[in-house]
């Protein structure tokens, strides 16, 4: 047993499952992790030290302002195109911090005696001295430019709108002859989130970095506003409604909270407000919208920023920011904790006793830790093979039989980390048979641990066909063109590492599309397979990878 048989011209993938029956508690507990210092600048440090992993091993820095949060919360974004660097703070009036200092200078240790610093906000947020003795650290490169760039604006929504723009682009507003290795390029997602507020953009940092989208700033329930004179005539602009403007029909544009969305009004589709009854909500429906099912979860005080600032840049696109009382976990985070959390995934606390209570820690892990199952059914990089992966607490037996429950299809233990995988292919002798027309088809996956005992179904969806007949334009080297299936929504291209890059977007009637990678994909010559296309239908789901052949994109 353990395979199932697939026929027809699609292949199958299936969406998270969440069907439970007779759920229970079981006495595991979640694990917790806690990132902090003795004050928020050494919160900022410890949060800096874990994130220089392999994964996270960045040759920038990004300083913020520590006495105030909209610089930090934009920089969320811009501190996963920069290659994730840890975000420090120091304060406004003074220069650079012995211990900013010395963490800077570990970082440069690490990183071969190479780093760039990124200031964002100007000399009232982060004063010259601190960019002088940043200079004085970080020398000059081989062109005789500082490694020290800052971003800034007259005021915060200026600030955040640069922000937003080096995010895209990867120039960074500075005489400093440095670029963001990562932009997200054009068209890239906008979070407007209130500039008034702290929690809102604390909870929209991640979600920004997943949708690979930048953050902007409305006043409150308005926007902000200066006057300008051209040609003798004084106007009132706005630097955040002129960003908004600018905003193209193939970007999509979020309000995260109640403010935010009455700031936009209109111009935001009812869907892509996340508003809740008040900011613990909020930060619920951004996870629940991006987040379905974390890797890893942050939280965080809701009702002081200094500690939770720095969190949006160390969690990165992994998993989402949820804020909580000091002294009691909310209601609505608990939920989102027990019904989207898996049992085997690490919650990071950022601050100490003081800011998150132990009393917090312990319902978080509790929340976490209830006996719970997920089984998810995912494409192989061929198409040709399904893996099933159901996640619960380690040393679970697991069960998958066919829908009544009268055929066992696969058995077998979760590892260590709460995981087993069954690979399901096309071809086998099984009785179950998968066709193109079983979508809502239901698998029952049984999952026991001691005396608990949980049930879900993995439900069959079935997926777009991949592109095809692929070939390089003759004059546009950056362009590939192909065939795809009437019903395609995007045609979405990674690198062969799955990172994604861009999207396409083609008419559900399209069955032809080209796709001009300049400004997208990365410039350089790229042989067959480096660049990777997955066609998406209207409900995101994905298509089976396909190879892009040789291709010479061209700097944008």
């Amino acid at each position: 047993m353990g395979k199932i048989t697939r026929r027809g011209s699609l292949a199958l993938t299936a969406a998270l499952a969440v069907v439970l029956a007779g759920t229970t508690s079981a006495s595991a507990a979640g694990s917790i992790d806690r990132l902090s210092g003795e004050d928020r600048f050494g919160t900022a440090i410890d949060v800096s030290k874990q994130a220089d992993t392999a994964a996270k091993a960045a040759n920038y820095v990004i300083i913020a302002r520590s006495s105030d949060y909209p610089d930090a919360l934009a920089a969320a974004p811009l501190a996963e195109v920069l290659g994730g660097a840890p975000i420090l703070l120091n304060e406004n009036d003074k220069g650079l911090r012995e211990d900013v200092l010395k963490e800077i200078q570990r970082l440069k240790a690490l990183k071969g005696g190479t780093l760039n610093a990124v200031i964002v906000g100007g000399t009232g947020a982060i004063s010259a001295q601190a960019e002088t003795d940043l200079k004085l650290e970080l020398g000059k490169d081989a062109g005789g430019e500082y490694r020290v760039s800052r971003i800034a604006g007259s005021d915060r929504y200026e600030t955040a709108v640069n922000i937003a723009a080096a995010v895209e682009t990867g120039n960074l507003d500075s005489d400093a002859a440095i670029e963001a290795p990562n932009p997200f390029g054009p068209n890239l997602p906008v979070f407007v989130a209130d500039g008034l507020g702290f929690a809102d953009a604390l909870a929209a940092g991640p979600a920004a970095v997943k949708a690979k989208g930048a953050i902007v700033l409305s006043r409150g329930t308005g926007f902000d506003s200066y006057t300008e004179t051209v040609l003798g005539q004084t106007e009132t602009r706005s630097q955040t409604r002129d960003y908004l403007l600018d905003v193209t029909a193939s970007q999509t544009v979020y309000a995260v909270g109640g403010p935010a969305a009455a700031a936009v009004g209109g111009q935001v589709k009812a869907d892509n407000k996340l508003v809740g009854i008040d900011r613990f909500e909020t930060a619920t429906k951004v996870a629940g919208k991006f987040f379905p099912s974390p890797t890893v979860v942050g939280l965080a005080n809701g009702l002081d920023y200094p500690d939770a600032i720095v969190a949006g840049a160390y969690l990165g696109a992994d998993g989402p920011l949820l804020l909580t009382r000091a002294n009691e976990l909310p209601g609505v985070t608990a939920t989102y904790l027990k019904d989207k959390v898996a049992a085997n995934v690490t919650a990071t606390i950022f601050g100490g006793k003081g800011v998150v209570a132990d009393s917090v820690s312990t319902s978080i892990s509790d929340a976490i830790g209830q006996f719970k199952v997920q089984a998810q059914f995912g494409l192989t990089g061929s198409g040709d093979e399904q893996v099933l992966t159901v996640t619960a607490l380690p040393a679970s037996s697991v069960t998958v039989q066919t829908a009544n429950g009268l055929v066992d299809i696969f058995k077998g233990v979760t590892d260590s980390k709460g995981i087993v995988t069954t690979t399901l292919e096309a071809g086998d002798s099984d009785p179950t048979t998968l066709t193109d027309a079983d979508e809502g088809a239901k698998f029952l996956v049984t999952v026991k641990n001691g005396d608990t005992t949980s049930t879900v179904y993995a439900v069959v969806n079935t997926t777009p066909t991949a592109p095809s007949a692929l070939a390089v334009d003759g004059t546009v080297t950056s362009q590939v063109n192909g065939t795809i299936a009437a019903g395609t929504a995007k045609v979405n291209v990674y690198k062969k590492d799955g990172t994604f890059l861009g999207s396409k977007t083609v008419a559900a009637t399209d069955t032809t599309f080209k796709f001009d990678l300049k400004g997208v994909a990365p410039a350089a010559n790229h042989a067959a397979g480096d660049l990777v296309l997955r066609a998406a239908d209207a409900k995101g789901n994905l298509s089976a990878t396909v190879n892009v052949p040789v291709i010479v994109v061209p700097a944008a």
